[in-house]
């Protein structure tokens, strides 16, 4: 059994904050170039692949909220 040294803990606790800010403030709204500088990427393009996974989310999640406002729409247009 590897153990990791206290170094190498403390890395992977800061890799998982710096991943659970970036996850959540991408939830939340805030725009890839806002987050890319938040966590000091280079480029906005590295941080949208890092969490292409998440903003593929917001889009189907945003799909959704279209669909459900169309469906309202025709709803509201046969009342």
């Amino acid at each position: 059994l590897h153990l990791l040294s206290r170094r190498q803990r403390q890395m992977c606790i800061e890799t998982d904050l710096r991943h659970s800010y970036a996850v959540a403030a991408l939830r939340s709204g805030d725009d890839i170039k806002t987050v890319q500088e938040n966590l000091g990427h280079h480029t906005a393009a590295f941080t949208l692949d890092t969490y292409a996974h998440v903003t593929e989310k917001m889009r189907q999640e945003s799909a959704h909220r279209m669909d459900s406002f169309i469906e309202g729409i025709q709803a509201a247009k046969k009342a």
